[in-house]
């Protein structure tokens, strides 16, 4: 993670076909897994009755790690999302495969190198296709991710103290001590979800030490599911474990 650069990019192609078959068998299995009382509004997150019901609380326990460049969020992210799953790699060796410069990731990459060193076609691309349930879509493929497949997310986002998009651990605070202007893109690997609240949660692990004890961001998070969404939105989508 760095402050100011445009690490992410958006890439170019989509199977759009071949994502909507996915998003139909996601939401076949959500359909048959309606276990919990509590229904999520789409567009705020907030439990109301409504169609889409969820279990109270998943965390798959990704252990974090310190990036060991300010720059190779990415690598970091890749490398603890294979080590939960028993592959072990270095983020240097990461940052080659994936092509990591001062500049930050492309977000692709991250899809790609996930899809190397597990099984091919494992990891998918969601890049909020349609803004009027892009809420109910983060949503459901994060819940397939970690429920039906038990594997960790990845969101690529970016956060700007100029349109008060930011994840609400401090940093908001951190980010307006370089500029008021300041923005952020960054990789972080997600484990979790929460509904046990009147808010959904999503869980992420963070790479990123800003070296500030006061306003730590290293380790593990629980922020609302409208500021991941919101986040994915602005940056690059979300990389969904799908088989």
């Amino acid at each position: 993670m760095r402050a100011s650069e445009n690490a992410i990019k958006i890439p170019p192609t989509l199977a759009i076909q071949e994502n909507a078959v996915a998003q139909l068998q996601v939401k076949a299995y959500i359909a048959q897994h309606v276990i919990h009382p509590y229904c999520v509004q789409t567009a705020t997150g907030v439990h109301i009755s409504a169609p889409l019901c969820y279990s109270d609380y998943k965390v798959l326990g990704v252990a974090y790690q310190r990036q060991q460049e300010s720059y190779w969020c990415g690598p970091a992210s890749t490398v603890e999302i294979l080590a939960y799953l028993g592959i072990d790699e270095s983020q240097a060796n990461m940052a080659s495969y994936e092509g990591t410069t001062k500049s930050g990731t492309y977000f692709g990459n991250v899809q790609g190198a996930l899809n190397y060193f597990t099984p091919p076609g494992n990891y998918w691309l969601w890049l909020i296709p349609n803004v009027s349930n892009y809420s109910s879509d983060w949503w459901n493929d994060m819940y397939y991710s970690l429920f039906n497949r038990g594997k960790p997310a990845v969101d690529g986002i970016y956060m700007s103290t100029a349109n008060n998009i930011y994840i609400d651990y401090n940093w908001e605070v951190l980010m307006k001590t370089y500029s008021q202007n300041s923005q952020v893109w960054h990789i972080i690997a997600s484990d979790g979800l929460s509904d046990s609240t009147t808010v959904h949660q999503a869980h992420f692990v963070d790479s990123f030490d800003d070296g500030w004890p006061q306003y730590q961001t290293l380790g593990n998070w629980w922020t609302g599911q409208s500021q991941m969404i919101a986040t994915s939105q602005a940056g690059a989508g979300l990389l969904w474990a799908q088989q």
